[in-house]
């Protein structure tokens, strides 16, 4: 959590934090790969750990955003998933084709998604006032 609250602190104050960030952000992902050991009752806290690491990928990230393409989520690079399934994962505490994933906690999650969390988060950007347009490094981090 706070390594996406520093990326969007750092982008939001306009400061060049993400090559202090970068660093940290491979160690955050092979930190969370590796509690994966400990069993699957700590699957949920990992997976929301998870998507904070995505919030900061995006935030840091100028070649990634677009949405990643497959029939199904097993087609796509788990690198690649969006903060909020990684968020449906922690609520339910897996994914669909893992055992012991709860289908009633998924349907709940998505439907507060769609319809508390999204309008949310635009009725928060109606007053803000616009900025100029955030530029791209002019050389970008292999890391992204």
């Amino acid at each position: 959590m706070n390594l996406a609250e520093a990326a969007v602190f750092g982008i939001k104050e306009g400061s060049d934090s993400a090559g202090r960030l970068g660093s940290e952000f491979m160690g955050v992902k092979t930190y969370l790969d590796n509690k994966f050991l400990l069993g699957s009752e700590y699957f949920p806290a990992i997976y929301a750990g998870f998507a904070c690491w995505a919030v900061a990928r995006d935030v840091l990230s100028w070649v990634h955003g677009g949405p990643a393409r497959g029939e199904s989520e097993r087609e796509i690079s788990p690198e690649d998933w969006d903060p909020c399934f990684l968020a449906s994962l922690a609520v339910t505490g897996g994914a669909v084709w893992e055992e012991g994933e709860e289908s009633d906690k998924r349907r709940e999650f998505w439907s507060w998604y769609l319809t508390a969390a999204v309008p949310e988060a635009f009725s928060a950007t109606v007053d803000r006032p616009v900025r100029e347009a955030r530029l791209p490094p002019s050389s970008q981090d292999p890391l992204f």
